[in-house]
C-alpha cells in the first residue's frame, strides 16, 4: 500500500491519566502521546464491504448505503478517542455518535483514504458511514465497497482495534433519524466483497491526514473578553473576529482551522457556518472535557468562488462558557484559542494565531450568531490575552476532526454518473455524490441530523446547561425532509 502521507508520529492524542476535575487543584497528569495512529499494514486486517448484492465482486447498483458499527469499552476502561482510517468507492461521509467528523475530499477518489481523529463517549460509541456508489458513464453497475480500520484509545494509554468486516450493519434505505438511528431492525450484516489487497482495488489506497495539529498553538494565546477569564468568567457567549486580507497576487484555496474553547464554539467564515466540535457533556466529574480536544476542520474555496469574496477572509467564532451542571459555582474558567492555516493557489501559505489583535464582544445568551456576525468592527474591542498556549488551567490539548457543513452528505437520491471534479474543491454541490448542504446557503450547525423532528430548544439547553436557547429556532427543508441542527443548546435558522 502506498502512503502519500503516513500519519505523523507527532500526532497528539490527549490521554488523561486520572479522572480528576480538569479545572480543579488536582488536575490530571496528561501526556500528548507521540504515536502513529495508522500503520501501512493496518488495512491488511480490513475488508471491502457493502450491502449484500448478487455479483458484488464484479458490480453493484448505483446508490447510497448506510453502515453502522457500535462498540463498547471493556470493563474498567474509559474510551477517549479513536483513529478512523477509511475510504469508499466512490465517496463517504463518516459520523461518530451523530457528529460528522469527515468526508471524501473534493476531487478525490477511492484511492485516497483519510485518517481522522474523533472523540468518544466513555463507554458506548457508534460509527455511522454514508457511502455512495456512482453509475459509470454507461449507466452500468460498478464495483462498490467501504474499507475502514479503527483504533480506539483509552485513558489508561491502551488501545483496541477493529476493521470493516461482515459484523458491520448495513442498509440501502437510510432511516429518517440518520445518523443517530433508533431502530436498526432494517439493517443486515455487511457482505464482504474482498479482503484488502484483492479484487479491483488491489492495494492501491494511500492514506493522508492533515499535519496541522494542536502543535500549531505554540504561537497562539488563550483569549477572552475579560482579562481574568482564566480563573473566573461568567457564563455566556463571546464573539471573536479575525479578518485576513488576501495578498494582491494570491488567491486562497483552503483554510484549515484548529480551535478550542472552554467550553464550546461555532465557526463561521465569511458569514457561512462551517463547523463546531461535538456538544460538551458539561457535567461535573467528567474524565474528559470537550475543550481538551481542539476541533480541526478544512474548508475549500472552489475556483467558482468570485475573487471579490476572497479578497478578505473573515473568521467569526462564537465561544460559549458554561457553568458545569451539578455545581454551585457562579463563575468558571473560560478561554478560546485558535490557529488558522490559509493555503494559496501558488502553493504558499500563511498561519494566523489568536492574539490581542483579534476583536471580541460579549453577546447575549439569547442572541443568534448572526447578531455578532453583522456587528461592525468599530463596535468590537481588542480581545484580552490570558496567556500563551500551555498555561493553566488548560495545559496541552489534543486534536479531533470535524467537517465543513457544506460537505456533510445529506441525501443519496440524486445518483448519476461520476462527476468531473473541481480540482480547487467544489464542495457543497448537488451531483452524483448526492446532496450536500449547498455552499451558497447559510449552512446550519450540523451535529445531529433529524429529518422528522426539530429538537426542542429548551430541552437542548437543559441538557447542555445553557441558560437559554437562542431566539429564532427553526428548521430548513432539504431533499429528505427537515434537517434539524442540534448544537449544544443552539437551534438556528
Amino acid at each position: 500500500m502506498r502512503l502519500s502521507s503516513l500519519i505523523p508520529l507527532g500526532l497528539a492524542l490527549l490521554l488523561p491519566l486520572t479522572g480528576a476535575n480538569p479545572h480543579g487543584d488536582e488536575a490530571p497528569s496528561r501526556a500528548l502521546s507521540p504515536r502513529g495512529t495508522f500503520a501501512d499494514t493496518d488495512f491488511a486486517h480490513a475488508s471491502w464491504i457493502w450491502l449484500p448484492t448478487p455479483n458484488l465482486q464484479t458490480s453493484a447498483p448505483a446508490g447510497t448505503v448506510g453502515f453502522l458499527r457500535s462498540f463498547t469499552s471493556p470493563s474498567g476502561k474509559v474510551a477517549a478517542a479513536a483513529s478512523i482510517a477509511l475510504t469508499a468507492d466512490n465517496n463517504f461521509t463518516v459520523f461518530v455518535n451523530g457528529h460528522p467528523v469527515g468526508a471524501s475530499d473534493p476531487g478525490s477518489s477511492w484511492q485516497t483514504g483519510q485518517a481522522l481523529i474523533a472523540t468518544l463517549n466513555a463507554t458506548h460509541n457508534t460509527i455511522a458511514v454514508l457511502a455512495v456508489n456512482f453509475d459509470d458513464s454507461k449507466k452500468a453497475p460498478t464495483p462498490a465497497g467501504l474499507l475502514a480500520f479503527v483504533r480506539t484509545f483509552y485513558t489508561d494509554g491502551s488501545n483496541d482495534t477493529f476493521a470493516s468486516d461482515a459484523s458491520w450493519k448495513v442498509t440501502g434505505s437510510i432511516p429518517k433519524d440518520w445518523p443517530s438511528v433508533s431502530d436498526t431492525s432494517g439493517f443486515v450484516d455487511a457482505q464482504v466483497a474482498f479482503k484488502y489487497g484483492e479484487g479491483p482495488w488491489t492495494d492501491q489506497v494511500s492514506v493522508v491526514q492533515s499535519d496541522f495539529t494542536s502543535d500549531a498553538f505554540s504561537g497562539s494565546n488563550w483569549i477572552w473578553s475579560a482579562s481574568d477569564a482564566a480563573t473566573a468568567a461568567l457564563a455566556g457567549n463571546v464573539g471573536f473576529r479575525k479578518k485576513v486580507p488576501s495578498p494582491a497576487d494570491k488567491r486562497p484555496t483552503s483554510a484549515t482551522v484548529v480551535a478550542t474553547a472552554d467550553n464550546f464554539f461555532q465557526l463561521f467564515i465569511n458569514g457561512r457556518y462551517i463547523s463546531s466540535p461535538p456538544p460538551d457533556p458539561n457535567t461535573a466529574g467528567e474524565p474528559i472535557s470537550g475543550w481538551q480536544y481542539a476541533s480541526r476542520v478544512t474548508t475549500f474555496f472552489p475556483s467558482s468562488t468570485p475573487s471579490s469574496s476572497l479578497e478578505t477572509l473573515t473568521f467569526d467564532f462564537i465561544a460559549t462558557n458554561f457553568l458545569a451542571q451539578g455545581t454551585t459555582a457562579s463563575a468558571s474558567s473560560a478561554g478560546f484559542i485558535a490557529a488558522i492555516l490559509i493555503t494559496y493557489s501558488d502553493g504558499s501559505s500563511a498561519t494566523i494565531h489568536t492574539d490581542p489583535s483579534w476583536l471580541a464582544s460579549s453577546t447575549a445568551a439569547s442572541a443568534s450568531p448572526q447578531a455578532f456576525i453583522s456587528t461592525a468592527d468599530a463596535s468590537l474591542t481588542p480581545a484580552s490575552s490570558l496567556g500563551a498556549y500551555g498555561m493553566p488551567p488548560w495545559g496541552a490539548v489534543g486534536v479531533a476532526d470535524t467537517v465543513d457543513a457544506a460537505r456533510v452528505f445529506v441525501s443519496g437520491d440524486d445518483v448519476g454518473s461520476e462527476p468531473e471534479s473541481d480540482a480547487a474543491g467544489g464542495a457543497g454541490s448537488a451531483s452524483a455524490s448526492g446532496t450536500a448542504l449547498a455552499a451558497s446557503e447559510t449552512a446550519q450547525p450540523g451535529v445531529t441530523f433529524s429529518f422528522t423532528k426539530l429538537p426542542d430548544p429548551a430541552e437542548t439547553a437543559a441538557q447542555t446547561g445553557a441558560a437559554t436557547a437562542p431566539a429564532g429556532a427553526g428548521a430548513r427543508r432539504w431533499e429528505l425532509g427537515v434537517l434539524s441542527a442540534l448544537l449544544a443548546g443552539f437551534v438556528l435558522l
